[in-house]
């Protein structure tokens, strides 16, 4: 999301008043020019056939205390995003300590020595496979793919606070089919659209589509589309950023 806030802000959008745009949350769209296409809870995966009933964390305060009760049994089992080699990963980091302003968790996390990753897929993998217990801030899409055909993977939405990831699409300034591009941007927000997206467990951006999730209305908290997705590509605050994760996470 932020690289592509990144384009925008940089002048690479066309400014387009989509007639889908009355349908949307405020948060999904930014200056008529970017638009939020889906809407992706941000889940906590887990082995269905290893992890005990109650060693199943309900919210982002139970796994902390799960994880800190326990650090022994969970170590070298919880997997988590790479923050310094991924941009998602820095992405949710970043929206998780704007969201609660503690660095608990991470050190939590940090007792267990983790596994980091660059992306989802080979979490799953792991979590799939039993090598991992569970792994944290995956993306919810693809984790419920995986799901359908995988009976050893489970995905829990937090009940305390759950991010929204959203795909974030513009009509490009340099587009040579501009009027086309904006067409699909229109098919892409409306009902039909977002449907086929929820179907596919993107979720709906749109109150009048369901999302086909399951996050309570007051928990969620949907990553803005906006200039602030941009705070972290200033590379003195990244880096501050990330010493301070390197710090909690080595608390142990």
């Amino acid at each position: 999301m932020d690289l592509q806030m990144k384009l925008v802000n940089d002048g690479y959008a066309q400014t387009y008043v989509s007639p889908e745009a009355e349908a949307l949350p405020s948060w999904a769209i930014w200056a008529n020019q970017a638009y939020g296409v889906t809407a992706e809870p941000v889940v906590i995966a887990f082995n269905k056939q290893k992890l005990p009933r109650d060693g199943v964390p309900r919210s982002h305060a139970e796994l902390t205390r799960l994880l800190t009760a326990d650090a022994e049994f969970y170590r070298g089992k919880v997997a988590t995003f790479d923050p310094e080699r991924s941009g998602v990963g820095l992405l949710f980091l970043s929206e998780d300590i704007r969201t609660t302003a503690t660095w608990d968790l991470v050190a939590a996390i940090g007792r267990t020595t983790p596994k980091l990753f660059v992306s989802t897929s080979p979490m799953l993998e792991g979590v799939s496979s039993g090598e991992l217990l569970l792994a944290y801030n995956v993306v919810g899409s693809y984790a419920r793919e995986r799901a359908k055909h995988d009976a050893a993977l489970g995905s829990i939405i937090p009940e305390d606070y759950t991010l929204v990831l959203s795909r974030i699409a513009f009509v490009p300034v340099t587009a040579a089919q501009p009027a086309l591009g904006r067409a699909f941007l229109d098919f892409l927000l409306s009902q039909e659209g977002q449907t086929l997206l929820a179907a596919r467990s993107l979720g709906s951006v749109r109150a009048d589509v369901p999302t086909g999730w399951a996050v309570v209305p007051d928990s969620a908290r949907p990553i803005h589309v906006g200039p602030e997705l941009l705070v972290y590509l200033d590379q003195a605050r990244r880096a501050s950023f990330l010493r301070q994760w390197r710090r909690a996470l080595q608390s142990r």
